[in-house]
């Protein structure tokens, strides 16, 4: 419990600042929308993390040339490391594409980009928050690696799969929104969908 009531901590104030950002400090939201697709890497190299030191028991069945044996966990990282890089980039691409605006002008390159939107924009702070939720979120997990929960024969569903669905959804909300916040002129979509954020990503745990 002291572990779990840390961690939804760690992401309740990762949550707050963006929405103090943007009450308080006039963050861009499109800066609002390359920290939710950063957050994006955190969660997923967390779930490499823990697919590379999940028991080989729980890792399940793979097809390789159309054989069938039993997975590793290199082949888990590098399967889900694949889609992970393949999701990011596309999502990337369509967020940079539909709402960068003249930020497309202002950024030039990776070094810009960090300076953008990791450093002048205070997405540091969140982005650290959010790694250490991870961080104790995985050290929970190492502790209890046959805990009910991930007592299956394929741990895509309790681990990869969790990740996964919360990858999609947020972004999924995060575009939504970003199509309110451009339609409408108004901010409002984008404290509503910093609200459902924080609790949606409480109530999974």
């Amino acid at each position: 419990m002291p572990v779990l009531i840390a961690q939804n901590l760690l992401t309740a104030v990762a949550n707050g600042l963006p929405l103090y950002g943007v009450l308080y400090r006039g963050t861009d939201p499109f800066q609002v929308l390359m920290l939710y697709w950063m957050e994006t890497a955190v969660a997923g190299f967390w779930m490499l993390m823990t697919l590379a030191r999940l028991p080989q028991a729980l890792l399940g069945d793979i097809t390789v040339n159309g054989r069938t044996r039993r997975a590793t966990n290199s082949d888990m990282v590098k399967l889900f490391s694949a889609v992970l890089l393949v999701f990011m980039a596309g999502h990337l691409l369509f967020l940079w594409v539909i709402f960068s605006g003249d930020w497309s002008q202002r950024v030039s390159g990776p070094l810009s980009f960090v300076q953008a939107f990791v450093l002048h924009s205070g997405a540091w702070a969140p982005l650290t928050l959010m790694f250490l939720g991870g961080l104790v979120g995985y050290v929970r997990m190492r502790a209890r690696p046959h805990a009910p929960d991930a007592r299956t024969a394929d741990a895509f569903g309790s681990v990869v799969g969790a990740t996964l669905v919360r990858i999609v959804m947020m972004q999924a909300g995060i575009i939504f929104g970003g199509m309110l916040v451009r339609s409408y002129g108004s901010r409002a979509p984008f404290l509503i969908l910093i609200g459902l954020k924080t609790l949606f990503e409480m109530r999974r745990r």
